[in-house]
């Protein structure tokens, strides 16, 4: 049962790691398309999807190892938050806000 719900949790996190990938893409290519271009936006969406996949996979390595050895668990557990950590940085400091 427990498995079956982190591989479900696992599952939304991979539709959110595509939804994230094309927002990048798209954003990246409407970037290169104006005048302007917003160097930072587009480093800090690109800094997201990669730790958002970085957490993704950590992720998924924790599902494997959790019965393994403790230590690699508490390594792959470290990378994890880590990951989130600089998510969050890459998704609410780097990327400018917009003012509407």
């Amino acid at each position: 049962m427990e498995y079956g719900i982190v591989g479900i949790i696992a599952l939304i996190l991979l539709v959110g790691l595509v939804i994230q990938v094309r927002r990048t893409l798209t954003i990246t290519q409407k970037i290169k398309s104006t005048y302007e271009s917003n160097s930072r936006t587009r480093l800090g969406y690109v800094l997201t999807t990669f730790f958002y996949a970085l957490f993704l996979g950590a992720y998924i390595l924790n599902m494997f190892t959790s019965a393994q050895s403790l230590a690699i668990n508490e390594a792959v557990v470290q990378v994890c938050f880590i990951s989130l950590v600089l998510v969050m940085i890459s998704k609410f400091v780097v990327i400018p806000r917009t003012n509407n």
